[in-house]
């Protein structure tokens, strides 16, 4: 039928009735049943780890996502990770502060195990909580003066896996920790 209306079914053609079509593939189902992990991955993908280490360990420590590393268009791609972007809390937690998704300003904690790692990698660039912009007005303002630390990488590099790793170890450690039921302030 060509053109407008409704479909009779007469009209109605089914892939599966027609003679000498191939059936569907089922190589699709087979590699969509166990994804690599972050670590299966790297192991895998030993050259490309490596070209880009600072920006996948970033990625596995902090659970950010690839515009959020490495800047968009807003505010002229100085929206990424950044010199203005991490910050210390008197005990010792690391937080990287980012324009994420929907232009939300997106806090997110650094993964205890990668903490150290992290702490070398961006050495000076940490500053103080007390430093951190307490509002929009003052996160806007570190925007226009921030500095990226990442250009735009490879796409071959899926951040998804990364993220995932990260979400299922910040799962597991709170798991570990005790709630009282009242707020801790950063």
């Amino acid at each position: 039928m060509i053109g407008t209306g409704h479909w009779k079914a007469k009209q109605r053609l089914q892939k599966s009735k027609l003679p000498n079509m191939p059936k569907r593939s089922t190589l699709l189902s087979k590699q969509r049943l166990k994804p690599l992990s972050s670590r299966e991955w790297i192991s895998a993908n030993p050259r490309l780890y490596m070209k880009y280490k600072d920006q996948i360990d970033t990625i596995r420590a902090f659970g950010l996502r690839r515009r959020e590393i490495t800047g968009g268009t807003s505010y002229n791609g100085r929206d990424g990770l950044g010199d203005r972007s991490l910050y210390t809390t008197k005990d010792g937690r690391l937080f990287a502060v980012v324009l994420g998704k929907g232009g939300k300003i997106r806090w997110t904690e650094c993964r205890q195990d990668l903490q150290i790692e992290m702490e070398q990698l961006y050495g000076s660039k940490i500053r103080p909580m007390a430093d951190r912009p307490k509002t929009l007005k003052d996160f806007k303002y570190n925007l226009q003066i921030n500095k990226p630390f990442y250009k735009p990488f490879a796409h071959s590099v899926p951040t998804h896996i990364h993220r995932a790793a990260y979400a299922q170890n910040m799962i597991r450690q709170l798991n570990q920790q005790t709630y009282t039921g009242y707020r801790d302030k950063i």
